[in-house]
């Protein structure tokens, strides 16, 4: 029988076996999953944004680093003008007038034709070019802004950690997928070797029946009977391979492998025996719970939000930055050709005052977003608390229809035996022992199931996925 041995081939002769040939069991499934499936690596390309956005909200923390340039023409250009030269000594009371003076370099043109050409009353002058030139860098370090710096890193970390437990929930349950449809080929193809077993039966049958023909023994309506069994054997056999191999490029498609691919089942976990069992207690449902992964990044991401509620409370406070500034001008020049340079350094602050409370109704907004997504964590919980008792009691109907199972196989292939006994005494007809033969081949079949579904049924509650409630 095929269920004395380990490997099923995928519609290839043994001998057509590779070194390309991929031997298949359900954990070099699940591993291949984690290493191949297109929507693990779309979930770690995920990751990988979240970890960019925690660098990017890092750098809200450093010193920031721009470069500006300008251009300024001037319709209108400034004039100094003489104060009159009066008995009341304008000259020196007009400050403006002397601090310009005063600021102006010993070389300066403006200031060599003021006294070359002399001090007239009422005579005016221009200190700066027409086209206005600058380009520099500036500095700026945040030193104090609320908090908010603070609470957007922290955001992003706390989005990054849920982006993690959710990619590692949705790691098993991907898992899972990929062994459901391992199982369900091994499944057709278990169902397809029944059939062909079936089949080569009948057809010794046929073969003895045509002697017993010749000889006189029966009557043809038996031989009929016998080859119309065998036509719709044939028929089912061919659904059931192609069935299978359908199956087997879905699986193919999930791996991310080449639909030519030759594969191989390793079915030695069917007969092997059943992976150990526990029922779970409150206690361990609770503790599962707990370090669950999606349940861990739900708290993650309201985490998150309340966060966020902070920033928002936060455009209520102060912010308080440090600036450098260096940059070549030629504001301070009579010459459009002089950039001299220049800087300054300081602090600003800026404080919004007034919003009319939208930050505020922001902030109660997401309270309310807080609130919400808690409520939804107990009513999961619950949810989840339910299902792993169903799971579990899946295992236990699971294991007991396994025992059922092999009683009937062990059963059916009794009666088989009797059966063929009678027939060969010519007490029972061929309509009576093919029934008896199709009765061990639907309980072959229900076998292999039941081990199937034996084994899922642990994954499934090992995995709990929540897209199954």
């Amino acid at each position: 029988m095929l269920l004395r041995y380990c490997l099923l081939s995928l519609a290839l002769p043994a001998f057509a076996f590779s070194a390309d040939t991929l031997y298949l069991s359900s954990r070099r499934v699940a591993e291949l999953v984690l290493e191949r499936s297109a929507p693990v690596l779309a979930s770690d390309y995920q990751l990988q944004g979240e970890e960019y956005a925690v660098k990017g909200a890092f750098a809200g923390f450093l010193p920031q680093l721009s470069a500006n340039a300008s251009y300024t023409y001037l319709g209108v250009l400034p004039q100094i003008s003489m104060p009159s030269m009066g008995s009341d000594s304008t000259l020196f009371r007009d400050t403006t007038f002397l601090r310009q003076v005063m600021s102006m370099d010993a070389g300066d043109s403006a200031l060599i034709r003021m006294v070359s050409g002399g001090l007239s009353s009422g005579s005016s002058f221009s200190l700066s070019p027409q086209r206005l030139y600058s380009a520099g860098i500036s500095i700026t370090q945040p030193i104090f802004a609320g908090g908010r710096i603070f609470h957007a890193y922290k955001a992003a970390w706390c989005m990054y950690e849920a982006k993690l437990h959710s990619r590692e929930q949705a790691n098993l349950e991907f898992a899972l997928s990929g062994q459901q449809l391992y199982w369900g080929w091994v499944g057709l193809m278990q169902a397809s070797a029944a059939m062909a077993e079936s089949r080569k039966w009948l057809e010794k049958l046929i073969q003895d029946q045509t002697k017993m023909l010749d000889a006189g023994l029966i009557i043809e309506l038996d031989l009929l009977k016998a080859k119309t069994q065998l036509s719709s054997l044939k028929l089912s056999e061919i659904q059931l391979q192609n069935q299978a191999r359908a199956m087997a490029e879905n699986l193919l498609v999930f791996l991310d492998l080449a639909l030519e691919t030759p594969v191989v089942a390793d079915t030695s976990e069917l007969i092997g025996p059943e992976p150990m069992f526990v029922p779970p207690t409150p206690d361990s449902i609770e503790n599962r719970i707990l370090y669950r992964e999606d349940f861990m990044a739900s708290a993650k991401q309201v985490e998150a939000l309340d966060v966020m509620r902070k920033i928002q409370l936060g455009a209520y406070l102060p912010s308080l930055a440090a600036f450098y500034n260096y940059s070549y001008t030629n504001q301070y020049s009579q010459k459009e050709s002089d950039l001299d340079p220049t800087w300054n350094i300081g602090m600003g602050l800026s404080w919004s005052i007034f919003d009319w409370g939208k930050s505020y109704r922001d902030a109660q907004k997401t309270g309310m977003q807080v609130k919400s997504a808690k409520k939804m964590q107990e009513m999961q919980k619950a949810q989840l608390r339910a299902r792993i008792m169903s799971l579990a009691r899946k295992v236990d109907e699971s294991r007991e229809a396994l025992v059922i199972a092999r009683e009937t196989v062990t059963n059916a292939q009794k009666a088989l035996d009797i059966s063929q006994l009678r027939y060969n005494q010519q007490l029972i007809t061929t309509t009576d022992l093919m029934s008896d033969r199709r009765a061990l081949t639907e309980a072959k079949l229900s076998l292999t199931q039941a081990r199937i579904q034996a084994r899922l049924a642990l994954e499934e509650y090992r995995v709990a996925p929540m897209g199954g409630m």
